[in-house]
């Protein structure tokens, strides 16, 4: 009963957990610069390429907590107005949260994960992973079949979960939608679920070795 109730907690520790670090990495200036220079929308924008790459990078720092203060202007199409920034904070604010429940759950997955190889359950470790890994993808898997379908929709119900109604939404020609078009937020979806992916395929081939590893332990023994 304790071996299932702990395997139980790994795995609702660990699918949090490997989503808030793969959500961090999303914030590394090589991914966003990467896609912003190729995505920022100067058709429709009132200022030039150059500005809206620097807006890209000012944007991604503040949300990260690097930064701040932002480029502000009344005139949104030109600069940051006071809604913009409120609205950014909002997303550093949740940034800042997952920041912080990832470095909590690394210290409580560390300490439990010490405490199984002291007392020689790396199998219930192993299996712990390949669980977590496998409900991650499908995760993962539910989530690029909805997006694929409407991104849309699935871009506007996330909002909607962690922001206020109308604090989101911005003219087509502002600072804030040129420099973050539609395109960059497909592009930096499909990149997560990428690293997501990955993430969770390392995790289901640990374990995997670790379950093998504690089998061919005990046939020694």
């Amino acid at each position: 009963m304790l071996k299932r109730f702990i395997q139980f907690l790994l795995v609702v520790l660990l699918i949090p957990w490997i989503i808030g670090v793969t959500l961090q990495i999303m914030l590394l200036p090589p991914i966003t610069g990467f896609w912003a220079a190729r995505y920022v929308d100067v058709e429709n924008s009132a200022v030039s390429r150059q500005e809206l790459l620097t807006a890209a990078d000012a944007g991604r720092r503040y949300v990260s907590g690097g930064l701040d203060e932002m480029p502000r202007s009344a005139d949104e199409r030109i600069g940051f107005t006071e809604q913009v920034i409120a609205h950014m904070q909002d997303v550093r604010d949740v940034f800042t949260t997952v920041r912080y429940l990832v470095i909590i759950l690394s210290l409580v997955l560390i300490a439990i994960s010490a405490w199984l190889f002291r007392s020689e359950h790396c199998k219930l470790l192993g299996q712990s992973l390949r669980i977590a890994a496998i409900l991650t993808l499908g995760l993962v898997l539910l989530l690029a079949i909805i997006g694929w379908l409407n991104f849309d929709a699935l871009f506007t119900t996330m909002h909607q979960l962690f922001f206020a109604e109308g604090s989101w939404t911005f003219a087509y020609d502002s600072l804030l939608i040129t420099t973050y078009p539609l395109p960059f937020w497909i592009a930096m979806a499909a990149t997560w679920a990428a690293v997501l992916v990955s993430f969770c395929l390392a995790a289901l081939l640990v374990g995997q070795l670790m379950v093998k590893r504690t089998k061919q332990v005990a046939k020694q023994v």
